[in-house]
């Protein structure tokens, strides 16, 4: 027997077909990807439209671990949606924009589906917290380019605002699929076990080992085996530790094989329910998965900065998998057209309410911004318009929740026409589906016309422009610049080997063979609050460190030659 015959007799290790099938999602779906982009186009169409073609060709292999994928590419979206969330950039602007407008535009769709398809209210948020969501995937890019610009603050709120509403649609979600109205519990127990100690255990999870980590990467080396270092403390090695920890958060916060929560929320202890009722898991695992990124980027910048770096380049495939999973997942086409006629309306609804939110948002903000002159209804009914333009593409969310009604059970046997409202194929995953093939390429096409010639109709005052240039520029100058090590060696009093004790400071490493002292440890804490508040001068630590007087042997410090002279501290 061969030894690919005998790979095939087992269930757990895929067959030679299933690696062909993944070179031609790979492959072809980069090459059509990267075509798309140079035309101008939506890459994701590109990578959705090899996802069809895949399917016909796709064992049955494939066709199961395609799932697989496409939740790994869900735990790269949500890492770097937290990566990109920083603690300065929540400023009241920002926050009202990244929650006031998806939740006019979710109740406005769920209102108007509810009506047209004759489903529940709740049953058409649902579906409203589905398609309401920008693609932050598709809208960061095109930010970021306009921040090279120079056009205003705009493009900077919406980059920040874009991960902030992709982390409140799938709490939206969470929250909605989870208490739903077929749970037997009252409305008292929902609130208290679904919502207040979901949310309050997500984010003490999300703190606990965000902490952790931060603080594993920036002590790494203090562990020593017979004066050898057991870690690197590369980035690699740092990069490889968040991401274990995320996974281990999303499957902690998961379920099992059977469907079943790992970590009960406790509440049938409590509440009682019938027998066959499935319970509810402690955590969101969405919520959590973010605020354990968030956290590891409050706590350590660097390691958050440098993760974001990879992640940046790990999208590449997980893009390509996620979107080739929905290709692959498309079928029945004619089924989808004919929804149309009912999705059209409810998108319309749910933009023209988006824009009535941004609109009241961005009037009630104008201030913050400092606008020149007198603030007129035209600077910002034009805001709002960019705004909402910038809510156009749509693709990751939608991708990433279009199978997740399916795969959690919601509302079994629930019939809307010839349609299950969550199953497989159902009605749900096609409007998803119906709406990211729809949104995303001409979202991002409208989005790409309209976005310069509406910032440049804006005028802003010269201390705002100038302050985005600060922000620019500072941007390589407060993340980006790893910290290095202070490592203080201890002249033993037994004549042994000197015995190091680390501690992190910014930017270098200085050798000497005495304890610290108070101020230089003070020195030191200073300086790594500054680096993690963002407040850190290239230049101000050389003058400090410069201008210190260094201890010497009189005052108490013993040294190997000498006086203790400060070494020059590296660029």
């Amino acid at each position: 027997m061969s030894y690919a015959a005998a790979l095939s007799l087992t269930e757990w290790v895929p067959s030679d077909a299933f690696f062909l099938n993944l070179s031609f999602i790979i492959l072809p779906g980069y090459v059509i990807f990267r075509v798309f982009g140079a035309m101008r186009m939506p890459g994701a169409v590109g990578v959705l439209l090899a996802g069809c073609l895949a399917r016909q060709f796709a064992g049955e292999t494939m066709k199961t671990a395609l799932p697989s994928l496409q939740t790994l590419a869900f735990v790269l979206v949500l890492c770097r949606a937290g990566c990109e969330i920083h603690v300065d950039d929540l400023t009241l602007t920002v926050l009202l924009l990244a929650t006031v407008p998806i939740l006019t535009e979710t109740c406005c769709i769920g209102l108007v589906l509810s009506w047209s398809l004759e489903v529940t209210f709740q049953q058409g948020l649902l579906a409203g917290s589905m398609l309401s969501a920008l693609g932050d995937g598709l809208v960061i890019p095109i930010m970021q380019q306009l921040r090279a610009s120079d056009l205003g603050p705009l493009p900077r709120i919406m980059a920040c605002v874009a991960p902030l509403e992709a982390t409140f649609a799938l709490f939206m979600y969470a929250f909605l699929a989870s208490s739903g109205a077929q749970s037997p519990a009252p409305l008292w127990a929902r609130l208290a076990f679904g919502v207040v100690l979901k949310l309050a255990a997500s984010i003490g999870l999300g703190l606990v080992v965000g902490f952790g980590i931060s603080a594993f990467c920036n002590n790494a080396e203090w562990f020593h085996i017979a004066d050898r270092r057991v870690f690197s403390s590369t980035e690699v090695e740092e990069f490889l530790v968040l991401l274990g920890a995320s996974l281990f958060v999303f499957g902690l916060a998961g379920e099992d094989a059977a469907g079943e929560p790992i970590v009960s929320n406790g509440m049938p202890l409590v509440v009682p329910t019938p027998p066959g009722h499935k319970p509810e898991g402690l955590m969101l695992p969405e919520l959590a998965l973010i605020c354990t990124t968030f956290f590891c980027a409050y706590f350590s910048p660097r390691v958050a900065h440098y993760a974001e770096t990879l992640f940046e380049g790990l999208w590449v495939f997980g893009a390509l998998f996620l979107f080739a999973a929905i290709g692959a997942g498309i079928t029945d086409v004619p089924r989808k057209i004919e929804l149309l006629p009912k999705l059209l309306p409810a998108l319309a609804c749910g933009l023209a309410g988006r824009f009535v939110a941004c609109l009241v948002v961005c009037g009630a903000t104008a201030r913050k911004r400092l606008v020149r002159g007198p603030l007129s209804v035209r600077h910002v009914v034009i805001e709002a318009t960019f705004c909402v333009a910038a809510s156009l593409p749509r693709a990751t969310i939608q991708g990433v929740l279009a199978a997740r009604p399916a795969a959690e059970g919601l509302y079994p046997g629930v019939m809307v026409g010839s349609y299950e409202f969550a199953g497989k194929d159902g009605l749900l995953q096609t409007l998803a589906q119906a709406t990211l093939a729809l949104m995303a390429p001409c979202g991002q096409l409208l989005l790409t016309m309209v976005a310069k010639p509406l910032l440049t109709q804006l005028s802003y005052a010269p201390s705002v422009l100038e302050q985005e240039r600060k922000v620019e520029t500072s941007l390589d100058l407060d993340i980006a610049p790893p910290p290095a090590t202070l490592t203080f060696h201890r002249r033993s009093t037994g004549g042994d080997s000197d015995q190091p004790f680390s501690l992190y400071s910014p930017r270098r490493r200085i050798n000497v063979f005495r304890w610290p002292t108070v101020d230089e440890l003070k020195r030191v804490a200073r300086g790594k609050q500054d680096f993690r508040a963002g407040r850190w001068n290239a230049e101000r630590w050389p003058v400090e460190c410069e201008t210190n007087t260094p201890q010497t042997p009189s005052q108490g410090g013993t040294s190997s030659g000498g006086d203790y002279k400060p070494p020059t501290p590296r660029r």
